[in-house]
């Protein structure tokens, strides 16, 4: 599995598509919702980067690890600075 060089993220007010996050594939690329909470945005960064790394994998592994890793990171006190 060859890893994309870097993955863009950017913020998009994301209420006419009903998420809180998306992948642009073609773009390698993350949209996300600015209006979330600084947990709710980790596990979606975290999700929408699965999903770039690893387009086949089932969207419930996709759920389990995103869950897990923001867990894991969220206990260790990682938080966002915001701008």
């Amino acid at each position: 599995m060859k890893l994309p060089v870097r993955i863009k993220l950017e913020d998009k007010k994301l209420g006419r598509e009903r998420n809180d996050g998306q992948a642009i594939f073609a773009d390698k690329k993350i949209e996300i919702d600015p209006r979330l909470s600084t947990k709710a945005r980790l596990n979606i960064v975290l999700h929408e980067g699965i999903h770039i790394l690893d387009p086949n994998l089932p969207e419930l592994k996709v759920r389990a690890y995103a869950n897990r890793l923001s867990d894991l990171l969220w206990r260790d006190r990682w938080r966002r600075i915001e701008k």
